[in-house]
């Protein structure tokens, strides 16, 4: 299996863990993290004692994308972030993520093939393609406005805005935002906290369910990659053949154009990316200045 220093991998509850760990660099990733991911997913997928997958960061950041020093390199083997984006569409199993800090670029764009994402407070969603003379990847350009709608994915692809975690949810990107905790609203019974993002019903209306979250329970001190991982673990208890064919069911009906959007994009963006406006954007990045997209030529 290829290896990488800044990609831990663990095993737990019948949940293969996928984590991040390049704090120095924000976890950007480079080609031997995503050859390392790649090789994971693989792994845990013909490995019957896992029944779910899940991909997190560290140290309070999910990835700031691409590494793009790594990048800017023109012998860079761009084929081996295609395969790790063709695992990622493919995987079988479930996969969760959780999301903290900073999820920038593919960080955003994958989390589009995952089955149930969480994030929290802290969550900053991110898609600055255009602003580095690139297109989206990861069947993005299909995927995001089938998600939010046109507009909303417009703000996202073609402004580069950033959503932070609770406009994600309510936008659709994520299953719930965990610890954001609204102090004015408790329990009438027991007046204990309870979270606003997951519970929009009043807590009569909870019936035989706890008198905190109807959808999510989570407490003030629970992170996102905890709470994840309780999730995963109770997907991984349940029966598997089922999950596989309930994910594939659900999948089904668009697998064509998701394959065909996301070899589109690979080919647009290398193109793009071997382009005047990416190495304007890159050399502005590497001399922390903005871009001028006016020395670049034109369609």
């Amino acid at each position: 299996m290829a290896s990488s220093e800044f990609i831990a991998l663990e095993h737990s509850s019948g949940v293969s863990v996928i984590r991040i760990k390049r704090p120095a660099k924000k976890n950007a990733l480079t080609l031997p993290m995503y050859s390392a991911m790649t090789a994971a997913f693989a792994a845990a997928e013909a490995d019957a004692a896992v029944h779910v997958h899940l991909w997190i960061g560290d140290s309070g950041i999910f990835t700031a994308g691409n590494d793009l020093s790594a990048f800017a390199d023109p012998s860079s083997d761009l084929s081996i972030v295609t395969r790790f984006l063709d695992t990622l569409r493919t995987l079988q199993k479930p996969l969760v993520c959780g999301v903290c800090g900073y999820a920038v670029g593919i960080g955003t764009t994958a989390l589009l093939h995952a089955d149930l994402v969480y994030a929290d407070a802290t969550a900053k969603f991110k898609l600055p393609f255009v602003d580095l003379g690139l297109v989206p990847e990861a069947a993005s350009s299909y995927l995001l406005p089938l998600r939010v709608g046109i507009h909303r994915a417009n703000r996202m692809l073609m402004l580069g805005e950033t959503i932070d975690g609770a406009t994600a949810e309510r936008w659709g990107l994520c299953a719930c935002l965990i610890n954001y905790i609204d102090l004015s609203l408790r329990c009438r019974r027991s007046r204990s906290l309870i979270c606003n993002v997951c519970c929009r019903a009043p807590p009569t209306s909870f019936g035989h369910l706890p008198f905190r979250c109807a959808g999510e329970l989570v407490g003030e001190d629970d992170s996102v990659a905890e709470h994840a991982l309780r999730r995963a673990q109770e997907l991984a208890v349940r029966a598997p053949t089922a999950l596989v064919e309930t994910k594939a069911l659900c999948r089904s009906h668009d697998t064509r154009v998701v394959k065909e959007a996301m070899q589109a994009e690979a080919a647009v963006f290398a193109r793009c990316l071997r382009g005047p406006e990416a190495a304007e954007a890159l050399q502005a990045f590497a001399e922390k200045r903005r871009p001028d997209f006016s020395v670049t030529s034109h369609l």
